[in-house]
């Protein structure tokens, strides 16, 4: 499964970096930022020399325990998952996120986050 650094715009003015990011997490990516973004949500940066072995099931696994069930669960409207980033922009931005979801992280997330004081 190939992976890449790209850039997720979450509004118009703030962006974050985000590497080994594969086409399918890009795809969910862009599903929830594309509102926010006020443009395209994703810029690929670069696309990774090596590819990593894992299965689509493997990487919704993965997915699964990073992002918020809604979010995971959106996958189902999708017929093909993406195997490249520009599809996983397109088809990202083409659905529609359930209403809540954006840009709200998994609560397990936020829990084992350190607080700083």
């Amino acid at each position: 499964m190939k992976t890449a650094t790209i850039i997720v715009k979450l509004t118009k003015d703030h962006h974050v970096r985000k590497s080994g990011v594969t086409p399918i997490e890009t795809m969910i990516l862009a599903a929830e930022h594309n509102i926010n973004s006020k443009g395209d949500p994703i810029e690929v940066v670069a696309v990774d020399k090596t590819e990593v072995t894992r299965t689509e099931d493997e990487e919704i696994s993965r997915l699964k325990r990073l992002y918020a069930p809604g979010k995971i669960a959106m996958l189902k409207e999708v017929r093909q998952l993406p195997t490249d980033f520009a599809d996983a922009v397109t088809k990202g931005k083409e659905i529609t996120m359930p209403g809540g979801l954006s840009s709200q992280p998994k609560a397990s997330v936020i829990a084992s986050t350190p607080l700083k004081v």
